[in-house]
């Protein structure tokens, strides 16, 4: 399961697809249906999303979507560093610069699945 809040919503990823909760988790909708979610970021009205093949974003708190990256494996949305985005794949690292409209690949010489970030 993947959270993320801000100051209007909470998200919640699961197995079956990201909700968001208007009212402290009391009631939620569903924003996207039949997928596993991994990750969430979001930044104002930026919300990015991570599930096992592809990553999602939008740019008005999860009305309308676009898919960046597709046919991943393995895919893990990182962090988000000052106005970059990182995600993860299999044997790759992607940066985006303009909060998902573009993606580059950072070619890495070893395999890695997951990275945690700790607080």
């Amino acid at each position: 399961m993947a959270l993320a809040a801000d100051s209007l919503y909470i998200y919640a990823g699961t197995r079956s697809g990201l909700l968001r909760s208007s009212d402290d988790g009391e009631s939620w909708s569903v924003l996207i249906d039949k997928k596993d979610i991994n990750s969430i970021i979001t930044d104002g009205d930026i919300l990015i999303i991570a599930t096992n093949d592809e990553i999602m974003f939008s740019h008005d708190k999860g009305t309308v979507w676009e898919n960046p990256i597709k046919r991943m494996r393995w895919l893990h949305l990182l962090n988000k560093c000052g106005n970059y985005f990182f995600a993860g794949a299999q044997d790759k690292i992607f940066h985006s610069a303009d909060y998902g409209l573009t993606w580059d690949t950072i070619k890495v010489k070893k395999k890695f699945y997951v990275i945690y970030q700790h607080s």
